[in-house]
C-alpha cells in the first residue's frame, strides 16, 4: 500500500451506501479537519471516528472529480498554528468522520502574513462512482479586487488567495470604480478574460459600482452577475424616491389610528364635540336676528 494514501471510514461507507439505495438522504459533506497525529506519522484506519489529533476544522473550499477519486480541499488561515500537519479528513452535517488520510508533514506556522495560508486537499480513490452519493454544503467563497479603469473594457481582478478558476466556481468582486464600458470582460489572477453577464445578457454601463461588492457565478463561458452585498438606497425625498428613513417610519408610527379623519356636524349641538360647518353656524345666527 501507498506510504500516504487516504480512505473512506466503516461509517462514512455505510452512510453512503444508504444514500445509494435512496434509504437515506445524500451525506453532506461541510467540515474539512487536520491534525498533527499526536505528534507522530499516522496510518489511516477505516475504524476512526476521529483524527487522532485534530488542530483545526474549517469549510470546504473546493470540490472536484478525476476519474475515479474525488477530492475536497480547504484553506488553512494563516493565522492557525504552530504545528505539523500530518492527517486529514472531512466530516458530514452530523460530525461523522466519512474520510481520513495522511500526507507528508507539513510545518503549519500561525502568522499575520497573507503567505502562510495553506491550501490543503484529501483525494479519495472510489471503486464504483455510482455508489458515492453526496453533496457538499456550500465552502468559503473567494474575493478579488478590481481597480480597472471605468471606460476599460478588459476588466482585471487580483484574489490574494491561489485562484483556480472552473465551472459553477463562485467569487466575490469589489469594484473600486463604476463600469462605464459596454460588454466588458473579467480576468481574475490571469485566469482569462471571460464576458460579463447579467440576466443572460452583456453587462450594461453603469451596474457595477463603485465601492460596491458583487457576486458573480463562472458558468464555464461567462462570468454571470448574481447580486451585490452591500448595496443601498438614498432616503425618498420630496423631489426623489428612495427609501423610508426611520425618523419618518417613527413618525408615522406615532400617528393615532384615525388621527387623519375629521368628523363635522352640519348643525348646532349641545352635546356634540365635533366642529361645526360654518353655513351652520351662520345659519344659527341669522335666524336670531
Amino acid at each position: 500500500m501507498e506510504e500516504y494514501y487516504s480512505i473512506i471510514t466503516k461509517l462514512g461507507a455505510a452512510k453512503l451506501a444508504a444514500a445509494a439505495i435512496g434509504e437515506a438522504e445524500p451525506v453532506n459533506i461541510t467540515e474539512f479537519v487536520i491534525g498533527d497525529g499526536g505528534g507522530k506519522v499516522v496510518t489511516p484506519d477505516v475504524n476512526q471516528t476521529e483524527l487522532i489529533g485534530q488542530k483545526w476544522s474549517g469549510p470546504i473550499k473546493r470540490f472536484t472529480t478525476e476519474g475515479n477519486q474525488f477530492i475536497v480541499e480547504t484553506s488553512v488561515p494563516e493565522t492557525v498554528g504552530d504545528f505539523y500537519i500530518r492527517e486529514v479528513g472531512f466530516k458530514d452535517k452530523e460530525g461523522t468522520l466519512i474520510a481520513v488520510g495522511n500526507i507528508p508533514e507539513v510545518l503549519k506556522i500561525a502568522s499575520i502574513n497573507f503567505i502562510n495560508r495553506i491550501n490543503i486537499g484529501i483525494n479519495v480513490k472510489i471503486t464504483n462512482s455510482e455508489s458515492i452519493v453526496f453533496t457538499i454544503e456550500k465552502y468559503t467563497i473567494d474575493y478579488a479586487i478590481c481597480n480597472s479603469a471605468e471606460n476599460a473594457v478588459a476588466k482585471e481582478a487580483v484574489c490574494d488567495e491561489e485562484f483556480a478558476l472552473y465551472e459553477g466556481q463562485h467569487i466575490y468582486i469589489n469594484f473600486e470604480n463604476t463600469n462605464t464600458a459596454i460588454g466588458a470582460t473579467l480576468n481574475v489572477n490571469q485566469t482569462g478574460a471571460f464576458p460579463i453577464n447579467n440576466k443572460n445578457a452583456a453587462i450594461k454601463s453603469g451596474i457595477l459600482e463603485a465601492g460596491e461588492t458583487y457576486l458573480f457565478v463562472f458558468d464555464g463561458e461567462n462570468y454571470n452577475l448574481i447580486g451585490d452585498i452591500n448595496h443601498t438606497h438614498d432616503v425618498a425625498t420630496k423631489s426623489s424616491a428612495g427609501f423610508l428613513s426611520a425618523a419618518d417610519k417613527g413618525k408615522l408610527d406615532g400617528i393615532d389610528e384615525g388621527a387623519n379623519k375629521t368628523v363635522v356636524d352640519n348643525a348646532l349641538s349641545d352635546s356634540s364635540e365635533h366642529p361645526v360647518e360654518n353655513r351652520a353656524v351662520k345659519a344659527a345666527i341669522d335666524g336670531k336676528a
